[in-house]
């Protein structure tokens, strides 16, 4: 289920990866699902994602002020996370670590890899 405790939970975890892979960069927030599609069980079931936005804060640039960019996350779900979701069971603190993350700064897409 995606509620706002499950985005902040996730919010959190994308910032310590982002700040352990790439530093600078952490998360300023996630917005949940623009179209119904991303979230419904029957599209999660085949794709095994879910498609949120998030704002990420770049950093503070020499003599400058730290910008904030809209970026495309998509989050995959492994077999737990994915179970939890058709199971429509609460993910937010019980969200399991994420294991693997990418950043295309060109594109601003994030991909982030739940168990």
């Amino acid at each position: 289920m995606i509620d706002q405790d499950f985005l902040k939970h996730l919010e959190w975890q994308l910032s310590e990866a982002l700040l352990v892979t790439i530093k600078g960069y952490w998360c300023d927030g996630i917005l949940g699902p623009e179209w119904a599609e991303d979230y419904r069980p029957e599209h999660v079931a085949k794709s095994r994602r879910i498609t949120l936005r998030a704002w990420l804060d770049e950093g503070r640039t020499k003599g400058g002020n730290s910008s904030q960019k809209l970026y495309k996350l998509v989050v995959h779900l492994g077999a737990v996370s994915l179970n939890s979701y058709l199971s429509k069971n609460e993910l937010g603190s019980h969200l399991p670590a994420i294991t693997l993350i990418s950043l295309d700064v060109e594109k601003r897409i994030i991909e982030a890899q739940l168990p």
